[in-house]
C-alpha cells in the first residue's frame, strides 16, 4: 500500500497571480513499525510537547507532525512548541524510504490570551507618592499573575514629559 503524501507549494507571481503545485512522494507504507506517544499539555499559546517512541523498521527515523501547526521532518523524537489541538504524526524510516502515519494525537490545553483593563489615579502634589494604577477585569490566562513596573529606559519609556503622555 502506498501513502500519498502531498506537500503544497505556493508560488506568487507579480500581478497577483497565484499558482499551486502538488508533489506526491509516493512513499511506501512502513510494515512492522509501531509507535507510542506521550504528551505534555500546552499551558500557554504554544508550549505543548509530543514524545514519540517508534519501534520496528531500521531504527533510523525522521519525525514530523501536521495539525494546527506542521513541522518539517526532524531526527528528534520530541516535538515542542505545539499549541493545543489534534495532530497526525508521520514517521519516516530512512533506509526503507517508507512512512508510518499515526491516528490523531491530541495535545491538551485551553489557553486563551489574557486581557485586562487598567485605570490610574494621579498623585495629589508634585513629588507625591499617592498615585495608583489599578488592574481590573482580568480574563483568561493562568494564575498566579505577576505585575511588573518598568523603570525609565534608554528610549525614555516611563519618563515624564511635557504632555504627561507616555
Amino acid at each position: 500500500m502506498k501513502i500519498n503524501f502531498y506537500s503544497i507549494i505556493v508560488f506568487a507571481v507579480v500581478g497577483c497571480w497565484l499558482m499551486l503545485f502538488a508533489y506526491n512522494s509516493n512513499a511506501q507504507t512502513c510494515a512492522g513499525i509501531s509507535a507510542s506517544y506521550s504528551v505534555k499539555e500546552s499551558r500557554c499559546a504554544a508550549t505543548g510537547e509530543l514524545y514519540i517512541t517508534a519501534a520496528g523498521g531500521s531504527g533510523n527515523y525522521l519525525y514530523k507532525v501536521s495539525g494546527p501547526v506542521s513541522t518539517n521532518f526532524s531526527t528528534s523524537d520530541t516535538i515542542t512548541g505545539l499549541p493545543a489541538g489534534k495532530y497526525h504524526v508521520i514517521i519516516k524510516d530512512l533506509p526503507g524510504n517508507c512512512l508510518y502515519q499515526a491516528d490523531s494525537i491530541t495535545i491538551p490545553g485551553n489557553y486563551e490570551t489574557p486581557s485586562f483593563l487598567m485605570s490610574k489615579t494621579d498623585v495629589t502634589c508634585i513629588n507625591g507618592s499617592d498615585g495608583t494604577i489599578d488592574v481590573y477585569n482580568l480574563q483568561y490566562g493562568r494564575s498566579p499573575f505577576l505585575y511588573t513596573f518598568i523603570a525609565p529606559s534608554a528610549s525614555n519609556v516611563g519618563v515624564q514629559n511635557s504632555t504627561g503622555v507616555f
